[in-house]
């Protein structure tokens, strides 16, 4: 932001304190013009619908223990924290959701070194429908922690690790042609987000998902689904963290 937009908003602030207009749509109006705008938060369909829906994709038998599996995602090499990590929950979420759909072609844009990852492979493993796992990142270091992470775990086997940019059209010659569960956590930028979405929303098989990760608390993320959450089945949910996670099912 240059230094003459700066100045421009903190006066308008000043002015609305000293003048004690304290008016929803000013303040709101400063807050939007920076991306902020929680009425980008959308959704079309309720958890219950959500649920019969899934119920009807797949078995709803007991999913693998993640937790008892994998142990914390403190302990993966170059993840002293879970601050880079997904939340738990949404690993976990992830995990289990492959598993009930049976995703034979899942594709993760922004694996980091290998959390949520770790979830995907262990749920394709205890489905036992075959298929692989695709783990895209743009940091070499990461991308290598990562495969030392899963094969740690014994879940490597299935998995092809790829780095580059998600939108590159050598990564995308690499990734495969129809998806069963994509992704996306990446730059969290609105342009490159609404971008994804459209490159990859054609290769999603039928009933296929796209997931998206800090939903609410990127505002790039946001406006994104802002523009294409119409366009299929879509469900947010807070997270524990706050960062939030979309679902969007391709419509029948």
């Amino acid at each position: 932001m240059s230094l003459t937009a700066n100045l421009r908003q903190r006066l308008q602030l000043l002015r609305i304190a000293c003048t004690q207009r304290y008016i929803w749509k000013d303040l709101t109006a400063l807050v939007k013009s920076h991306g902020f705008e929680l009425r980008d938060i959308r959704a079309n369909t309720h958890p219950l619908r959500f649920a019969r829906d899934l119920a009807g994709a797949g078995s709803l038998t007991p999913p693998p223990d993640f937790a008892g599996t994998l142990g914390d995602g403190a302990t993966f090499e170059l993840a002293p924290t879970h601050a880079w990590n997904s939340e738990p929950s949404v690993s976990e979420f992830l995990g289990e959701l492959a598993f009930h759909t049976r995703a034979r072609t899942i594709v993760e844009l922004g694996c980091y070194v290998g959390w949520t990852s770790a979830h995907f492979a262990l749920a394709q493993r205890a489905a036992a429908a075959g298929g692989r796992l695709w783990c895209l990142d743009s940091d070499e270091r990461f991308l290598s922690a990562a495969r030392r992470n899963l094969a740690r775990l014994q879940l490597a086997e299935a998995t092809t690790f790829v780095q580059g940019l998600s939108l590159d059209a050598a990564v995308l010659a690499t990734l495969p042609q129809e998806i069963d569960l994509l992704f996306i956590d990446t730059s969290h930028e609105y342009q490159p987000t609404l971008d994804e979405i459209a490159t990859y929303a054609p290769r999603l098989a039928p009933g296929g998902f796209i997931l998206l990760h800090d939903t609410i608390s990127q505002d790039g993320c946001r406006r994104a689904l802002r523009d294409r959450w119409a366009d299929f089945a879509t469900m947010t949910f807070a997270t524990e963290f706050g960062n939030g996670l979309t679902a969007l099912r391709r419509k029948s």
